[in-house]
C-alpha cells in the first residue's frame, strides 16, 4: 500500500503513523518527507503489505489523524 499525505506537524503526525503500523505488525518499505512549503510538509510512504486487513485498517486508521490529508493529486 502506498500512501501520498500532506500534513502540518510531520513529527506529530509521522510518529502516531509509526505506531499505528507498529500496533498492526506492519512495516514500512518507504517512507519519506518533503516540505512543501512553510507550513506544509509531504509524507509517502509505502507499506510492506499491499491490499490486506490489517493495511486496509492502517489507512482507516490514519484517515482520523487530524493533520493528515490526501494530497490533492492523489485523491
Amino acid at each position: 500500500m502506498d500512501g501520498h499525505y500532506c500534513c502540518r506537524d510531520p513529527l506529530d503526525t509521522v510518529t502516531r503513523m509509526i505506531d499505528t503500523a507498529r500496533r498492526l505488525d506492519l512495516g514500512f518499505s518507504a517512507l519519506q518527507l518533503e516540505r512543501i512549503d512553510d507550513e506544509r510538509y509531504l509524507v509517502r510512504f509505502a507499506l510492506n503489505e499491499a491490499d490486506t486487513l490489517r493495511a486496509r485498517n492502517f489507512a482507516a486508521r490514519i484517515s482520523l489523524l487530524f493533520d493528515l490529508e490526501m494530497e490533492p493529486q492523489h485523491v
